[in-house]
């Protein structure tokens, strides 16, 4: 069920109130950077999370409740942003890798040696 604060934050950046885009950075700020640290290195995921909150303040005109929580819409779209950085460095000659024993447990190994850990089918698309 979504909080009332996180509706009421939601509905007032959709009106660009700057003080409430700023409680709703400081509010999903942790949690959004947790989840991205575990897909992308820490630059990155730093990265990802101001992306992330610029589309927030881009897009909150767009959300509707009845389609979801505000915590599930925000944590959707660092999915898809997180998404699309396995499908970069796959496309760049990463390698999938499941783990033995995991199933729907993948690990895209980085051109760069890194690797991101995934929770789904394996698949970059």
């Amino acid at each position: 069920m979504a909080s009332p604060a996180d509706r009421e934050l939601l509905t007032a950046v959709a009106l660009r109130d700057r003080s409430a885009f700023e409680a709703l950075c400081r509010r999903f700020g942790h949690r959004l950077y947790g989840f991205l640290l575990s897909r992308a290195p820490a630059q990155e995921a730093e990265e990802l999370v101001q992306e992330v909150m610029r589309t927030v303040w881009t897009r909150a005109a767009n959300y509707k409740l009845a389609l979801a929580a505000p915590s599930t819409w925000i944590l959707t779209i660092a999915w898809n942003n997180a998404k699309g950085i396995v499908q970069k460095d796959f496309a760049g000659g990463g390698e999938v890798t499941a783990l033995a024993g995991r199933p729907g447990v993948f690990l895209y190994s980085r051109a760069d040696g890194g690797i991101i850990c995934s929770l789904n089918d394996g698949g970059v698309g």
